[in-house]
């Protein structure tokens, strides 16, 4: 629809998440590699994320996805996971839970991201996929991804 009518249509989107994802869109157009932001902009690529999936660029998808992946931190775990089930991603949640339980974050870390957690909009959610991934994983005897 939006192609027969030459609109775009933005949900809400920051400047700095629309710049990397039209950066992408030209990279792909004349055949150039993706580039990858400076780990502060971390949000830019959730965004732009977001964006590819909702044109089904499956490619920088698929790109954006590992990037979110591998640069995944507690300071945004958090909002992946808040993300991913807004936007019902279940691999994306599945793949935060994990990190949070196995990465080899200080325990520091870990203690303040899930009093961090408790203020969430998902924070029930977050509590509930933690008990059951380890609930889950000592059935299948510890066994973790």
């Amino acid at each position: 629809r939006e192609r027969n009518e030459g609109e775009i249509h933005l949900r809400t989107c920051s400047v700095s998440g629309l710049r990397y994802f039209l950066n992408l869109i030209v990279r792909r157009s004349q055949k150039l590699k993706y580039n990858v932001p400076n780990r502060a902009d971390y949000n830019a690529i959730l965004e732009a994320f977001e964006m590819a999936r909702v044109y089904i660029i499956s490619e920088m998808e698929t790109f954006l996805q590992q990037m979110l992946v591998g640069l995944l931190d507690d300071t945004n775990c958090l909002s992946v996971l808040e993300w991913s089930l807004r936007n019902y991603h279940a691999e994306l949640t599945e793949t935060v839970i994990n990190y949070y339980l196995c990465s080899t974050l200080t325990t520091e870390a870990k203690v303040k991201l899930f009093h961090t957690a408790d203020y969430s909009e998902f924070s029930t959610e977050w509590f509930e996929m933690i008990i059951e991934t380890i609930l889950t994983r000592c059935r299948n005897g510890f066994e973790w991804k």
